[in-house]
């Protein structure tokens, strides 16, 4: 799980773990912290391809799923991410077609 040593530089937290306080003996967050210190981004937000992605590393679990609490921090961020989608920049976007395969190599290149 190499995917906390670093992120998108474009990204913008909105929630983060306090190492402190997460299980310490069984923590993968711990054990892969890399250089974010005490602090690890638990929900960001990035613009991506002309339009913006909303992520929380919240919800492994799948009886979280049934939780009222955890249903609303689901919809918040749904709610939230659309209400800052209202400008989309299409011309950013290389998908030709919904199951298109992505070319990455004109999606760099753009």
């Amino acid at each position: 799980m190499l995917f906390l040593k670093e992120f998108y530089p474009g990204i913008k937290v909105t929630a983060v773990h306090d190492i402190a306080t997460l299980n310490q003996r069984d923590s993968v967050a711990i054990k892969n912290a890399g250089s974010f210190a005490a602090l690890i981004p638990a929900e960001w937000y990035q613009r991506f391809d002309g339009g913006n992605i909303w992520i929380t590393t919240l919800g492994h679990d799948k009886e979280y799923y049934s939780r009222p609490d955890f249903a609303d921090h689901i919809l918040d961020g749904i709610k939230y991410i659309t209400a800052i989608s209202k400008n989309l920049d299409y011309n950013k976007a290389y998908a030709t077609a919904k199951d298109a395969p992505v070319d990455y190599y004109n999606a760099l290149n753009k």
